[in-house]
């Protein structure tokens, strides 16, 4: 079954949410359900308040049964809507796992005008991902395995983790970033980190934990 809409906020203020709609397709037999989602990260598209009894429902009645989410599929899903016309249409989809977010290293001495639009895109020089659960994975433990945001000083970044905490890197060499120090807070939920200059100190902010202030030691130590 397509469950097809067109508005990042069509779930939250539509009668028949979502996932009551794919509640309502398992209920009528359908073998899998497939969503042409603009937004699939709002939480308010899926479920309606109280969301509870829905994944409830949901766990237990459509056990077993594939459910995706896809962005950027227009082409795809006009040609199963004209198709429908007809009788059922077959999809054929190859999955590929999630990815959490990571560190991307871009130049600003390398870039190219792909769009034509006038403004040059900078061209990705290197990245990082190589953490438990960052990228691979079609179901990760409990936790955020995705990045924040990044310091950089002197030839090391420091990065927010959430769960992994404050990840530093080595960058002499952009195109292949080390992992040289981390710095992981009981139960860590990291999303800020500001480096002074000055004294090299991390400021964290730790949605659990509040304010931590590390002192990067040994190869962790900007250059």
């Amino acid at each position: 079954m397509l469950i097809d809409h067109k508005s990042g906020f069509y779930g939250a203020r539509h009668p028949c949410h979502v996932g009551v709609q794919v509640l309502q397709a398992v209920r009528a037999g359908a073998k899998a359900v497939l969503l042409n989602m603009i937004w699939p990260l709002d939480p308010n598209a899926f479920f309606p308040p109280p969301k509870k009894p829905y994944r409830k429902a949901i766990n237990k009645e459509a056990k077993g049964v594939p459910i995706l989410q896809i962005t950027d599929i227009d082409e795809v899903a006009g040609d199963i809507r004209s198709g429908l016309q007809n009788g059922p249409v077959k999809v054929t989809l190859k999955a590929e796992a999630a990815s959490n977010g990571f560190l991307r290293i871009f130049s600003e001495d390398q870039s190219t005008d792909i769009d034509s639009d006038g403004t040059p895109e900078y061209e990705q020089v290197g990245s990082f991902y190589d953490l438990p659960h960052v990228r691979g994975e079609y179901k990760t433990p409990p936790g955020f395995w995705t990045i924040h945001n990044t310091e950089v000083l002197g030839d090391r970044s420091y990065s927010s983790w959430y769960s992994h905490g404050v990840v530093a890197l080595d960058l002499t060499d952009p195109s292949a970033p080390e992992l040289v120090g981390q710095f992981v807070p009981p139960r860590a939920s990291v999303w800020g980190v500001t480096v002074d200059p000055e004294t090299g100190l991390i400021y964290v902010s730790d949605i659990g934990g509040g304010l931590w202030i590390v002192e990067p030691t040994g190869e962790a130590a900007a250059r």
